[in-house]
């Protein structure tokens, strides 16, 4: 449905040129809910205007729905490409109504309905929106939420093939925007259109995705489903960026057996499951602060010392139903998310156990490049 082939794009900068997209590629399929993700400035928001056609690239190709709509001698305007596009400032009109508001493009423009079927569609964004009751009113009027509930059924009134959005939720309150998430991500299930979000929060990302693509650079540094990114993500900038993450360094592979790795770090032996690296290989070690395992007291369930350390606690904070234990090991300082209370724990001996199926192996050179 959306397709992408070496797009670059850079943007003048006093007397030099500064690029913002350096060879992306993607590819979205039909009715998939594709999340761009990234920190300020990574070029995720350049890719969607230019997906939307309000940014020419310096070079490349882009297809929408197998039309090419840029490329050498390819040019196709934003108002003729089957696509919607909701943006983080709602861009409603404040001296209309909510229906007013929707049926303006149904009116205008090369995708206007006959005359006698704008209303009928009107009427349907504002079943879906469940904001019948409240049509007549000034947009002025509405709360964060109901604008942005406007502001998507202006978008899917056109029917459009692909729902395009730059950061749609990032102006409301934290309660708000869950509730909305769930909203869109039913949405995009009942309705079947191909979507594409830009965003800078990794929870938003995590919870509406079919797929992710992590940008860094001006480049998608890993790409694939929220599970395979946050449980084998392949670069450290990747691995910090989702969550938070233990990182373990320097490591060196020691022993490889069929099915894992024995790697050596700090003089403490760890066997990490699904390895993949030789023996002598140089590497960080990764794992999630809800992976680790606290131990209370002085035995392991299982009676093994396999992937134990011990350690000293130095900082706990509430996390409301949670807590994070900051404990100094000989491996670092490790970052432990779990019900175990504070109280529970003995400040000079906390023992932790490192699960070998969630430590991750992370090759040194797996780095984002830089942005310049």
């Amino acid at each position: 449905m959306i397709e992408l082939d070496g797009v670059s794009k850079s943007f003048e900068q006093g007397r030099t040129r500064v690029p913002a997209l350096r060879g992306v590629s993607l590819s979205v399929g039909s009715g998939e809910f594709y999340v761009l993700l990234g920190a300020s400035g990574c070029g995720k928001t350049t890719t969607l205007r230019i997906v939307a056609g309000l940014e020419r690239p310096d070079a490349g190709n882009v297809w929408i729905d197998g039309d090419q709509v840029f490329g050498p001698g390819a040019w196709i305007g934003p108002e003729e490409r089957p696509q919607a596009m909701v943006f983080q400032s709602y861009a409603l009109w404040p001296h209309m109504t909510i229906r007013q508001n929707i049926a303006f493009p149904l009116r205008r423009g090369v995708r206007r309905l006959p005359k006698g079927q704008v209303a009928e569609r009107v009427g349907e964004m504002l079943e879906l929106f469940r904001l019948t009751e409240q049509a007549d009113r000034k947009v002025t009027q509405l709360s964060g939420g109901q604008q942005q509930r406007v502001a998507l059924a202006r978008a899917l009134a056109l029917r459009p093939k692909v729902l395009l959005m730059d950061e749609p939720l990032s102006n409301l309150d934290a309660r708000l925007r869950m509730d909305l998430r769930m909203e869109l991500k039913d949405l995009a299930a009942r309705t079947g259109i191909t979507c594409l979000l830009v965003t800078h929060d990794q929870e938003e990302a995590m919870m509406l995705a079919s797929r992710v693509g992590v940008m860094d650079g001006g480049r998608i540094v890993q790409e694939g489903t929220p599970d395979q990114l946050y449980s084998a993500p392949d670069s450290e900038f990747v691995a910090t960026f989702l969550d938070r993450m233990n990182l373990i360094r320097p490591c060196a592979v020691t022993a490889r057996t069929r099915t894992d790795i024995e790697v050596t770090a700090a003089g403490a032996a760890l066997r990490v499951e699904h390895g993949d690296h030789a023996v002598g290989t140089e590497l960080t070690l990764g794992i999630r602060p809800d992976d680790i395992v606290i131990h209370p007291d002085d035995s392991a369930p299982d009676g093994s010392k396999t992937n134990l350390v011990e350690g000293r606690a130095v900082a706990h904070h509430y996390l409301g139903g949670l807590f994070l234990h900051q404990v100094e090991t000989s491996l670092g300082l490790l970052s432990v998310r779990s019900r175990v209370a504070p109280d529970s724990l003995g400040a000079d001996n906390v023992r932790l156990r490192l699960p070998s199926d969630r430590l991750i192996a992370i090759p040194p050179q797996a780095t984002a490049q830089p942005t310049e």
